[in-house]
Parts: structure tokens; sequence; C-alpha cells
């Protein structure tokens, strides 16, 4: 008989809002179910709203999880640093809605992802954004 594969986590260490304003912290968003999340309101600019999370001592990635929610008019990205091309790539999206979901994203090659232990993304309105608009996180971890 085989037995179910167990993920190890690794929580993000550093959380870098460039747009928008924040309410919580980094803090906010590292442990399951505990009650608390991170609320990011949008900024009335283009974009609406940008959100780094930075993560250390990684080694692989198999999957990212995110859990969270958007409460708005359009969409957030969820996006991976690609270290060898030095930009972004799209990895899934975060529709409106008003409960959290979990997004439970693969990473088939993470080759391009981590470098040096590092691992960045980045959660991101690309559109214009409205200050009556917000995105919530529970919670958001690697998993390899």
């Amino acid at each position: 008989m085989s037995s179910i594969p167990r993920f190890k986590r690794i929580a993000p260490a550093t959380l870098t809002v460039t747009v928008g304003t924040p309410t919580g912290g980094i803090a906010d968003i590292q442990h399951w179910q505990d009650g608390n999340q991170l609320a990011i309101a949008e900024a009335a600019a283009t974009p609406g709203i940008t959100a780094t999370l930075a993560f250390s001592g990684v080694t692989s990635i198999l999957r990212l999880f995110v859990m969270g929610y958007y409460v708005g008019t359009h969409y957030v990205v969820i996006e991976f640093w690609n270290y060898t091309d030095s930009a972004w790539d799209v990895f899934d999206t975060i529709e409106v809605g008003s409960e959290s979901q979990v997004y439970d994203i693969p990473v088939f090659d993470d080759t391009d992802y981590i470098s040096s232990g590092a691992a960045q993304i980045r959660l991101n309105h690309p559109s214009a954004g409205d200050n009556t608009h917000d995105l919530y996180i529970d919670y958001v971890a690697l998993l390899y």
C-alpha cells in the first residue's frame, strides 16, 4: 500500500507592499487557520496592488499554496519571480469573491524560480485600482 505524500512547507519570510495599503503583516499569513489575515486596500493608481512575498531556505518548489479572496471588480494575479528571465511569470488569478478560496498551484519546473535558496511571489492587481476594493490573504506557503 502506498502512502499519501506529505509536503513540507516554507512560510514567507518578508512582505513588501509597494502599492496599496496593508492592514496586518507577514505574521498574519504564516500560519494555517489561525484566525488572522492580511488585508491590502487598493490604491487609486495603476497598478492597484503590488505585494511581494520573499522566501528563504528554498531548495525545491512543488506547489504554491495561497488562501484568500479579492473584493473588487477586476482580479489579482499570482506571479513567481523568474530569476533566469528577470521577469514576473503569472501562475494563477484570484478572482472576485467574498469568501476565502484555496489556490493550490503546481510548479512543474522550479529551475527558474529559485536562486541561492531564495524565491519570490507577487500579488499584483495590474489594472487601475479603486480604494474601496480589498485583497484578503489568510495563508501563503511554498510546498516541497
